[in-house]
């Protein structure tokens, strides 16, 4: 009986929780209406792309080219990647041991509209948590988390990250 008490304390000692917990996931749309480029592996977070860079060119340098690009009306270009598996399921956290139930049910994709070679608009799918529940203790004890809660769905994130470079909403400029 000491053996499995120590064995599950040091299962929650190195995953940091124990619990059960269950969360459901699935895709959530995301749009961008002012896009900003930023190196993800910049020296300080969130540093731009010098202006120059900020360009659809550096999309494709990054990125790759897309998989589809479409010409549209008034001179502007819809640009398509793929950008990871759209899982749909249920995660549970049993005890310490986590067991995800997950089918990928497709791909998800992310659209740059693109206007005289500056990308104007992103929009499109990523991962997201639909609903979570459980009861949970952050280890270690005193430090952690302790509690049961219910959480709704939460919004997709507006930031797309691929291959270092991360496409995301530049806040709104303030007047002078």
């Amino acid at each position: 009986m000491r053996r499995i008490l120590a064995l599950v304390l040091a299962a929650a000692g190195l995953s940091g929780c124990l619990g059960l917990v269950g969360v459901v996931r699935g895709a959530g749309e995301f749009r961008v209406e002012r896009p900003a480029l930023d190196l993800l592996r910049a020296p300080h977070p969130q540093t731009h792309v010098p202006e120059p860079l900020q360009r659809a060119a550096t999309l494709r340098s990054f990125w790759g080219e897309p998989e589809v690009r479409e010409r549209l009306a008034g001179g502007l270009e819809r640009w398509t990647w793929a950008t990871g598996l759209r899982l749909h399921g249920v995660a549970l956290l049993l005890g310490v041991v986590p067991v995800p139930l997950l089918v990928p049910t497709g791909r998800h994709r992310v659209h740059v509209l693109v206007e005289h070679g500056r990308p104007v608009a992103a929009w499109g799918t990523a991962n997201t948590t639909l609903a979570r529940a459980g009861c949970a203790l952050g280890l270690p004890p005193g430090r952690g988390a302790a509690g049961c809660r219910w959480e709704g769905r939460s919004a997709p994130p507006a930031v797309v990250e691929r291959r270092g470079l991360r496409l995301w909403e530049e806040p709104p400029r303030r007047a002078p």
